[in-house]
């Protein structure tokens, strides 16, 4: 579990709340708080803490973000995955959705991956099953899946316009049964990115210290730019992080020196997830960020992260 804890501030955000009002709250015992310090008025919420007052929350609800970029190999199936559990950790329930033929977000939170004649997102594109039953729960409490495999692949020959809007249809049939609903996309503008941006009301572009991979920020920007104007008008481009940072590297710091000029008018996440061997570690293990061994300050770069995206979506 989250071993942190977290400000009034921190509860304001997740709630979407203003903070003198949790304040408010918290004096008046209408929310739970089991480390008060009244004298102070402070407050420190613990994340049992956090669930137990998500029934006050006044954000809006499912929310679909889309993780990605054109350049691949910059980590942002990781960043969709770190998230996902972290919002789960927080109480909220998350559908994950694998759009990638490479399935790795699929292998990540199932046990197994589907066999070839399972269903999967496969069968939505093709049109012939709006059936809850491609929807499969994962090993991790609260976070549920529509998995991929490598038939996928053949998705992309298709040339039909309809077939753009397969997955934003079958989203809004069961979309208000998750708090969240993340995205993963492959490398690419094609049909599978291209309609995860039409189902999305944000795209998150995951970007490693590279300068292709900056170039792939503005690609991905201008083409959401594009389905914001013709297909997706409500479409947020939430921003880029990055994602695989080493400080202290002169290269890297040039380059995020670089991104504040030439990336100035596209948001930038302030949290760099760092270059961490336990992330990697972890994805092979398949367990969670936050099992009891894995040290607190890992845990708190994600954290972050999921903080500031709760504090930009709606």
């Amino acid at each position: 579990m989250i071993k942190t804890t977290f400000s009034a501030g921190d509860l304001s955000t997740i709630l979407r709340v203003s903070t003198p009002t949790i304040t408010s709250w918290a004096n008046s015992g209408k929310i739970k708080c089991k480390k008060p310090d009244k004298a102070m008025g402070k407050y420190l919420f613990t994340p049992d803490d956090v669930i137990n007052n998500l029934e006050y929350s006044q954000r809006k609800r499912s929310q679909v973000i889309s993780f990605g970029n054109i350049k691949g190999g910059v980590g942002k199936t990781t960043v969709m995955i770190f998230t996902a559990l972290t919002l789960s950790e927080l109480g909220f329930k998350v559908l994950v959705v694998d759009t990638d033929k490479q399935g790795n977000a699929t292998d990540f939170f199932l046990k197994n991956k589907p066999s070839p004649h399972e269903k999967t997102i496969f069968n939505i594109y093709r049109g012939d099953s709006l059936d809850e039953d491609i929807i499969r729960e994962s090993k991790f409490k609260r976070i549920s899946v529509i998995p991929c495999n490598l038939k996928f692949g053949e998705i992309a020959s298709v040339q039909e316009f309809v077939v753009y809007y397969k997955l934003k249809g079958y989203l809004d049939r069961y979309k208000e049964r998750y708090d969240f609903i993340l995205i993963d996309t492959p490398p690419d503008i094609g049909l599978p990115t291209e309609s995860a941006i039409i189902s999305s009301d944000y795209v998150i572009c995951v970007t490693d210290a590279d300068m292709w991979g900056l170039e792939g920020v503005k690609n991905l920007h201008n083409k959401s730019m594009a389905i914001k104007s013709t297909n997706n008008p409500d479409l947020v481009f939430a921003g880029y992080v990055f994602n695989r940072v080493f400080e202290h590297r002169r290269l890297d710091k040039d380059l995020l020196g670089y991104a504040e000029i030439g990336l100035k008018d596209i948001r930038r996440f302030r949290t760099n997830i760092l270059l961490i061997q336990t992330f990697k570690e972890i994805l092979n293990s398949q367990e969670t960020l936050y099992q009891a061994n894995v040290d607190e300050k890992y845990q708190n770069v994600f954290i972050k992260f999921t903080m500031e995206v709760l504090d930009v979506v709606a």
